[in-house]
């Protein structure tokens, strides 16, 4: 796969877009308190975020040559953070009071988003080997 410089272009709209998932994610719960696991989820999705926000916007901006591992880190940047996004929004409703039918609904939607997320990751790791 070729990551040209539109790829780039879109990434630096994307990311932000990650941004607002994570402040809705949170929004909705409103009396819950984060634990430690938590924070460190969310510093992570952060850190994560802002260093594929950096490597897109200086690819756009000129400084950075678009390449297959620039793109790829990139991917990860935005793939890795919607996992953590997903997924513990996914186990709030599981563990919520339901029917046995409603949890295994959310636990296979819980695990198509880490395997398409997975699968993609994997996707471009093995592109370039």
């Amino acid at each position: 796969m070729t990551f040209n410089a539109s790829f780039f272009e879109v990434s630096a709209q994307i990311i932000p877009v990650l941004f607002l998932a994570l402040v809705l994610e949170d929004k909705l719960r409103p009396g819950k308190r984060d634990g430690a696991r938590d924070r460190v989820t969310h510093s992570w999705v952060l850190a994560l975020l802002v260093a594929g926000e950096i490597i897109t916007l200086s690819v756009v901006a000129g400084g950075l040559r678009p390449s297959g591992n620039v793109g790829q880190l990139v991917g990860v940047c935005m793939l890795f953070p919607a996992f953590l996004i997903a997924l513990p929004a996914i186990a709030m409703q599981i563990k919520k009071k339901a029917s046995a039918r409603e949890r295994l609904g959310h636990a296979t939607a819980g695990l198509a988003v880490i395997v398409t997320i997975l699968g993609v990751v994997a996707a471009l790791a093995l592109q370039n080997a």
